[in-house]
């Protein structure tokens, strides 16, 4: 059996704390279903790129009153251009149609 990867419990606990500073209440984690969908994201993001978008999330206000891991990995895939499952329709929303922000600059105010 493979043991866990400890960058996806860093990640939730850096998830969770950034939310709390944010909305001033605690993250409630969905459990598997927050914890497989952080793998999936480090398959392809480095723990610090995966952090630096969440800090970018919860510097917009479109996206801190909805922050959820769900809704960070919809906006990764909406910023790479990737797919939803269902109709073949683009994921997330798009910040150009809805006056929201553009995560991937804000996120590039992170770097280092």
């Amino acid at each position: 059996m493979t043991p866990p990867d400890p960058r996806v419990k860093a990640f939730i606990d850096f998830f969770c704390t950034a939310y709390a500073e944010a909305l001033g209440r605690p993250y409630v984690v969905n459990g598997a279903k927050d914890g497989a969908t952080v793998k999936r994201l480090l398959r392809s993001l480095s723990l610090d790129e995966l952090q630096r978008a969440a800090g970018a999330m919860f510097c917009d206000e479109w996206g801190k009153e909805r922050a959820s891991v769900g809704l960070l990995a919809s906006q990764i895939n909406s910023w790479r251009g990737g797919k939803a499952k269902t109709a073949g329709k683009t994921s997330g929303f798009t910040p150009a149609k809805t006056g929201g922000t553009d995560y991937a600059s804000l996120a590039r105010r992170f770097e280092k």
